[in-house]
């Protein structure tokens, strides 16, 4: 079973947000394809989720993986969060 949360972080430009879609998609691929078949929470700490963005990137999955009958855009829930409190 894999749970967790991972945080990625860096400079503007390096990548970040491509890396994560293409791991949002991947994730739902089966574990013969090199995926792990499950659902992904994203949670998306910029002004706008690219979802323009995912969408492309879905399209290549599904071109890539014929094979696959999968619903790329619905099993990613997103949650937005522009900012966070903690109360230690």
């Amino acid at each position: 079973m894999t749970r967790g949360i991972t945080e990625i972080c860096g400079a503007s430009g390096v990548g970040k947000t491509q890396l994560l879609l293409q791991l949002s998609l991947t994730v739902q691929l089966p574990t013969d394809l090199g995926g792990l078949n499950k659902a992904v929470a994203y949670i998306c700490t910029e002004d706008s989720f690219p979802s323009k963005r995912l969408f492309q990137l879905s399209k290549v999955f599904e071109k890539r993986f014929p094979e696959v009958s999968i619903n790329y855009m619905g099993n990613i829930y997103i949650e937005h969060v522009l900012e966070a409190v903690c109360d230690y």
